[in-house]
């Protein structure tokens, strides 16, 4: 029963992204200091080095290459958006 609900391979880079993000953030958290400005900036920095890492990976042109249907550059920019509204409120 659970096989017939199997993953694309869309679905799955975009969970590998927001994992990503999510990570990058998380690894942030701890060095906040309750001031709304340099917060933000830090969450920021920490979701624009994850960003800038897959974009330059080489498994993201791997990806891209295999992609059918979808874009992955396309797919990150849209993830980068959503982590900047969940995380920068």
């Amino acid at each position: 029963m659970f096989g017939l609900f199997k993953k694309s391979p869309e679905e799955k880079f975009r969970k590998k992204v927001r994992k990503g993000f999510e990570a990058s953030v998380k690894d942030v958290m701890p060095k906040l200091m309750n001031e709304p400005l340099s917060d933000g900036l830090m969450v920021q920095a920490a979701i624009s080095t994850f960003y800038n890492a897959m974009r330059q990976s080489p498994e993201l042109q791997v990806i891209g290459l295999l992609a059918q249907g979808w874009i992955p550059e396309a797919i990150l920019d849209e993830e980068l958006n959503r982590a900047m509204k969940k995380y920068l409120k």
